[in-house]
């Protein structure tokens, strides 16, 4: 018999309720602000709190973690005896170390996180240590190492890019921008013809590219091509040209119709930001071919999970994804990315709570270590500061939502939303050409008229039983949203069962 969903408030509770049948396990949205999400995070810092740990590097990533969870869950782990003995510790890093680029970079962010201000001192005197340790080639390395290492080098810059952004509002630091420039001409350099970065990079001292999977010094998987090099490169060459000012490296996404509203820019930051980008001597062409090649590398060969570091690539991921959310101000609360490794770490967390994360490899990270990286990943870490940088510096702020990161300033000041609401037409035009959730619209608008409205839901009713859980998602989601109204066809044989091979009762528009 025929079941009719009426009215459209009715339809909306059946498509939201048939979630669960329609999609699998590893779409569920989330945030970092989901109750599964908070409680894996409380769990992982009840771990670290009994940590024993006493190497400084170490014990200030274990401390940065737990006090990003301040801001996202009103704690207090700011004051506590952990994190106020990692500060202290940070004084006492050996910078003759082999690692020491490491131990500089994470403490660094660590007395960023805490007082920028309070620290100051200590913080500019880590930013001189380091640009003492770049090689001429611009990259990073192990002390004892004649060879850029891809791994060294995103994490100077990582360090180098949130004192930048932490202190300019305040001039407190002197960032050497020239030094993430040659940074970032040295990932260029050392891009693989894939499109992807190894662990330590062969330069060939222009851009023409040479292969890099050669194991070349021998012995230091020197030729190795991870995911986690992949993210940690594209997210520094990011940074970089944001702290470079460079605006046009990447296509972003149309400015939807402008608002007029009462909030400009400051003067100066508009003048910090021209002297900024006239000071570069990258190379736009060159930039643009290396973004591109490495956004088609990752998304055609890096999934969430990998048989290296792999707690070390999913914060890669965070700072890299956060990154090209603010390059191309594409801004997703819930990412199909984000979701996928939020249930990867469901699945994989220990009783108790906390994570060892080694893959089939290496597991010589620890578990406190695996923590601490998946902690800030669960937390969306970066995507903090980057809100911050969203629309420079501006005046006024009456009537702005407390969550700025979907709003973009132009250059006269205007605030003009990001999100912008696609018909149905265009969306359905575009489910054909990608197969990415990320890159399909969220928020679509049915047709006013009536016979149009009904072909429509016709058309997304042959869609939730598409092979593509994708295209299943989008159409669930926009008849939900859209508060259409499906009739769909029972049948006492049939049956909607959780399988590889989905079956649905076939359905159409009301009416």
């Amino acid at each position: 018999m025929n079941k009719i969903l009426r009215p459209h408030w009715l339809a909306t509770t059946a498509a939201l309720g048939c979630l669960a049948c329609l999609l699998p396990d590893n779409v569920d949205a989330h945030t970092p602000m989901s109750p599964v999400v908070k409680k894996m995070v409380m769990s992982g810092i009840g771990l670290l709190e009994k940590a024993g740990e006493k190497r400084p590097g170490h014990k200030a990533l274990l401390a940065l973690a737990m006090i990003k969870a301040d801001k996202k869950y009103g704690t207090k782990y700011k004051s506590s005896s952990f994190v106020q003995d990692a500060a202290k510790s940070c004084k006492e890093i050996n910078t003759q170390d082999h690692k020491a680029v490491y131990q500089l970079s994470i403490a660094i962010l660590l007395l960023c996180e805490l007082d920028a201000r309070q620290h100051r001192q200590t913080i500019q005197s880590m930013l001189s240590e380091l640009g003492k340790q770049q090689r001429s080639d611009g990259s990073w390395s192990y002390s004892n190492r004649n060879i850029g290492d891809t791994s060294c080098t995103q994490y100077g810059v990582l360090a180098s890019w949130t004192a930048h952004n932490v202190g300019k509002d305040g001039n407190l630091f002197s960032v050497n921008r020239g030094s993430l420039e040659r940074a970032c001409k040295w990932l260029m350099r050392t891009q693989d013809v894939s499109g992807a970065w190894s662990y330590l990079g062969k330069d060939p001292g222009g851009y023409n590219r040479v292969a890099q999977n050669q194991d070349d010094p021998p012995g230091q998987n020197a030729g190795r091509i991870t995911p986690s090099m992949v993210v940690g490169a594209m997210g520094s060459i990011y940074m970089s040209a944001q702290v470079l000012g460079i605006e046009d490296h990447v296509t972003r996404r149309p400015d939807p119709k402008k608002k007029k509203g009462p909030l400009k820019k400051v003067e100066a930051a508009k003048e910090t930001k021209k002297s900024a980008a006239s000071s570069h001597s990258i190379e736009m062409g060159v930039l643009r071919r290396s973004i591109q090649d490495g956004e088609n590398f990752f998304r055609q060969r890096c999934q969430t999970e990998t048989n290296h570091w792999q707690s070390y690539y999913l914060y890669g991921m965070e700072r890299h994804q956060a990154l090209r959310e603010f390059a191309t101000r594409d801004f997703e609360d819930e990412p199909n990315w984000y979701n996928q490794g939020v249930e990867f770490l469901q699945r994989n967390e220990k009783e108790g709570g906390g994570w060892s994360l080694g893959g089939d490899e290496e597991a010589n990270q620890g578990t406190e270590v695996d923590t601490a990286f998946s902690i800030l990943f669960l937390l969306r870490a970066t995507r903090d500061l980057v809100k911050t940088l969203q629309g420079g510096r501006l005046r006024g702020g009456r009537g702005l939502p407390a969550d700025l990161s979907n709003l973009q300033v132009d250059e006269d000041g205007t605030v003009i939303k990001v999100k912008a609401v696609v018909d149905l037409e265009t969306a359905l035009l575009r489910i054909k050409e990608t197969a990415k959730l990320d890159e399909i619209p969220r928020d679509v608008k049915f047709s006013e008229v009536e016979s149009e409205r009904k072909r429509q839901l016709n058309r997304l009713a042959k869609l939730f039983s598409d092979p593509s859980y994708e295209k299943r998602i989008f159409a669930v989601r926009s008849v939900a949203r859209g508060g259409g109204c499906l009739k769909f066809q029972r049948s006492s044989t049939r049956s909607v069962t959780r399988t590889s091979e989905w079956s649905w009762p076939p359905a159409t528009a009301c009416g």
